[in-house]
């Protein structure tokens, strides 16, 4: 029987995922994926600040520091109808999870607090010293929900930050839109 449901932040809770941020900044996806990937890896690491990632992305894509905050403000905010959906339909029936990778200081800025007051568990890369999809990031939200992997639903934008969970026999969605999320994932619990 399921008691768990783990989300994702970015792309899932908040936003549509960095990828679409960089777009919307004038960045080229398939010409900087390679510094894109590296940059977020250092931040999700804990190696990079907010504010020394902010500066490496505006120098790439050639804006200001602002101007690259700016466009990730505007473009990182909370999908609402998901966290209406976990506060009315989940969280009175099962523990909630937050599983992202993220730098330090990050979800405070992207997340308010009575949003954040939801989860039961909230695990970030930087602080626990390993990213999606290490096993042991997956582990570690197990654990701090009291469940086994049978027992837990991971959603996720990556499909092999999906693949990563599946594998530890944690059920998993990849997440396209709310609406998909929400028809299969009542069709998961339904079926446990």
């Amino acid at each position: 029987m399921i008691k768990a449901v783990i989300f994702d932040c970015f792309g899932v809770l908040v936003g549509k995922g960095f990828w679409h941020t960089y777009a919307a900044a004038g960045g080229d996806v398939e010409k900087d994926r390679k510094f894109v990937e590296d940059a977020l890896y250092r931040a999700n690491a804990g190696e990079l600040d907010d504010l020394a990632f902010i500066r490496l992305i505006a120098g790439r894509l050639g804006i200001s520091p602002e101007a690259c905050s700016e466009v990730i403000d505007a473009d990182e905010q909370p999908n609402l109808d998901v966290f209406e959906y976990i506060r009315t339909t989940l969280k009175p029936q099962y523990k909630i999870g937050f599983l992202s990778n993220v730098g330090h200081g990050v979800i405070e800025h992207k997340i308010p607090s009575e949003l954040r007051a939801l989860f039961d568990a909230d695990i970030r890369s930087a602080e626990v010293g390993c990213q999606k999809p290490d096993p042991r990031i997956y582990q570690i939200a197990l654990d701090r929900l009291g469940v086994k992997a049978d027992e837990a639903v991971f959603t996720d934008d990556h499909e092999e930050y999906v693949a990563g969970a599946a594998k530890l026999g944690i059920h998993t969605i990849l997440y396209k839109d709310f609406d998909d999320f929400r028809v299969r994932l009542e069709d998961l619990l339904r079926d446990s």
